[in-house]
């Protein structure tokens, strides 16, 4: 995933870097002319640092240093107070998060001793940013309530403004998307009263990260060229170099190679030319690079990128990038593996099928002559037969099922599985280069190639618990149901079955593709359910989904774009799931008959015809819900789970 926090950091930077040389030049000659030890000065000094650009960090904390050096020989604590707030958004900017709270709270304990609201406003919203930039979101969180607090308390109208913006930021961050339009509203509100055109701009901004993040990339777009406009009118160079950035992600998976390469130049550009940290470059580099299979040249951005993110933030980025080779190899293993499956699929369910007709037929026979007790039995051996067949056309269904989700798991742990290859590999050369440094007797460069062994190393072990958190993930859904109901996030629950469904069929066919669209409530929280069995339902119905706006796809269309939306809300008492697609629809004879056992229109050996069949019982009886379907030929179908809360 990309990095939220490096983003956001990125996007709300000052433009520090965007002052011209001259007009630093014109500051300086004014601090020369004015020698006189007062506020004056503190004031000129610290318009200079501010001024001065990012190539110049050391000159530029000098400078804060001595204006909050004069502001404490003259007394001046107000002074004092507000140069160790800008020492503290200096500290913060260039990461260094220890020294940007230190300096924070020094200048917050001297505004309360000054019982400057104002002031202690401004302090707490730097103090926050910081905390929000070390991934500290409680801390974050906890003083954007404080403003809003203070503002309520004094009806001071930016103030709540302004906490009002910091939440939006805060809860954009952890994808709290309710929470992210109820104070989107009300800044909003509250910015069109005050005719503050900026954070109009800066929520715009938030909706398109939103749109990106549900996959709605051309939505997405349109906001960020929206706000594009903004930042070009105010020449805000680093938020139009992010802005490029993520407009190039958005086109990368949108497919939209030539698109993506262009915005990524134009950013990586922005950040060369004005010094800006060039890792959301990087980002739409590998992006690009993966969306267009290069994925030599998309290792390569990633690990700038992943190099990038780690110095700032100490953090591991978990992109999923995947190298050619080992991606080639996989390709070739899965596409056996999965001819193999389907061969032995359609043999089992063509052998359990005659079975069952052979069963049935012996019946129906055994009963019409059933005149003697060896009759009878006869007729009961064949009934136990039909059960046993029964049954194992379940089990085959439920096999049918697990093949479906077979290739998405693949595709799930492969990533993870490269990155410990990989950085395992290369730590194997650095350990050769390092005893040849120890045996030269360069013991500080041995040094170094051990530090960069232990980044490996760390790396490998957050890849590896990776892959072991999506096995433990796996095994807990594909467990055989026991029947017992608990408490089971529905939302997550069908998030993952739509992914992996979607994963099984590209692994199976390349050439598949389809926009998935998601609308959970929030609402809907845990409830009562036995997950292995919902699970199973709702995998068939989103499987159902992708195969129906896939077969109308291959069917020439023009301009057809296939859709699959998975949706959760609450209505009273009663959770609805509900799968729609824009495929060919179901006629309308065929409707009552779908939840028929053994009733399939797919072509003979790809559907056993019980999912439906078995997915009704499981919703109606197992969980005294309901499932229905609405479907229009031509247009799409629409089937809707209620189950009682």
């Amino acid at each position: 995933m990309k990095s939220i926090i490096k983003v956001l950091f990125f996007m709300l930077l000052p433009m520090l870097a965007s002052a011209q040389n001259s007009n630093v030049d014109s500051l300086q000659r004014e601090v020369n002319r004015y020698q006189k030890e007062d506020s004056i000065r503190v004031q000129k000094l610290n318009t200079l640092a501010k001024a001065i650009p990012n190539n110049q960090k050391q000159k530029a904390e000098a400078i804060f240093l001595q204006a909050e050096k004069l502001a404490v020989k003259i007394g001046w604590k107000k002074g004092e107070a507000y140069t160790l707030k800008l020492i503290s958004d200096f500290y913060g900017d260039q990461k260094q998060f220890d020294k940007s709270i230190l300096a924070g709270l020094k200048a917050n304990d001297i505004a309360v001793t000054l019982n400057d609201s104002s002031l202690m406003t401004s302090i707490d919203l730097s103090l926050g940013y910081t905390y929000r930039y070390m991934g500290d979101t409680k801390q974050a969180e906890a003083y954007a309530l404080k403003i809003m607090k203070r503002g309520r308390a004094s009806k001071n109208e930016p103030v709540i403004l302004s906490a009002y913006n910091f939440l939006v930021q805060i809860y954009s961050n952890e994808g709290k998307w309710d929470k992210v339009h109820f104070y989107a509203d009300a800044a909003m509100k509250l910015a069109t009263k005050l005719n503050d055109v900026s954070t109009s701009e800066d929520i715009v901004a938030y909706l398109a990260f939103e749109q990106s993040e549900k996959q709605n990339y051309a939505q997405s777009n349109e906001y960020y060229f929206q706000y594009l406009k903004s930042a070009k009118r105010k020449n805000n160079l680093p938020r139009i170099g992010w802005t490029y950035s993520r407009v190039s992600v958005n086109y990368a998976s949108m497919k939209q190679i030539d698109s993506a390469f262009y915005y990524a130049k134009r950013s990586l550009d922005m950040c060369s030319q004005n010094k800006f940290d060039p890792d959301i470059a990087y980002e739409a580099y590998y992006r690009a690079y993966e969306a267009s299979h290069d994925y030599k040249n998309a290792l390569k951005y990633y690990l700038l990128y992943d190099s990038c993110m780690k110095s700032s933030y100490n953090m591991m980025a978990g992109q999923n990038v995947a190298v050619a080779k080992a991606k080639s190899e996989q390709e070739k293993k899965d596409a056996i593996a999965n001819a193999e499956l389907k061969r032995q699929q359609q043999i089992r369910n063509g052998s359990i099928l005659f079975s069952g007709i052979v069963a049935l037929f012996a019946i129906v026979f055994l009963r019409q002559r059933n005149k003697t007790k060896e009759e009878k039995q006869k007729a009961e051996n064949a009934l136990t037969n039909l059960k046993s067949t029964q049954s194992q056309l379940i089990q085959s269904e439920k096999m049918a099922s697990l093949g479906e989700l077979t290739a998405g798991i693949a595709h799930e742990i492969q990533n993870p599985l490269n990155f410990v290859n990989n950085f395992s590999e290369v730590s194997n050369e650095l350990i050769d280069e390092m005893r040849e440094e120890l045996a030269k007797g360069n013991g500080q460069l041995a040094n170094d190639i051990a530090g960069d062994i232990k980044k490996n190393l760390e790396k490998i072990n957050h890849h590896g618990k990776r892959a072991d958190a999506i096995v433990k993930g796996m095994l807990m859904h594909s467990r055989s149901s026991n029947g017992v109901k608990e408490p089971t996030d529905i939302n997550a629950l069908a998030d993952e079955y739509l992914r992996l469904s979607y994963h099984g069929l590209r692994a199976k066919d390349k050439d598949f593709n389809a926009t998935m669209k998601t609308d959970f409530d929030v609402n809907i929280g845990s409830i009562n359910v036995i997950p292995q069995d919902i699970g199973r339902v709702i995998l068939n119905l989103i499987t159902n989904a992708f195969y129906a706006v896939n077969e109308k796809k291959k069917s020439n269309n023009v301009g057809y774009e296939p859709v699959v939306s998975v949706i959760t809300k609450i209505s009273g008492d009663i959770a609805e799931i509900i799968v729609r697609d824009n495929g060919n629809g179901i006629p309308q004879k065929n409707l009552d008959k779908i939840f028929q056992p053994f009733f399939t229109t797919r072509p003979t050996g790809q559907g056993t015809g019980l999912g439906l069949s078995i997915s009704y019982d499981i919703v109606t009886k197992g969980h005294g819900g309901r499932l229905s379907v609405d479907s229009t030929e031509g247009e799409g179908t629409t089937f809707t789970m209620q189950i009682p809360i």
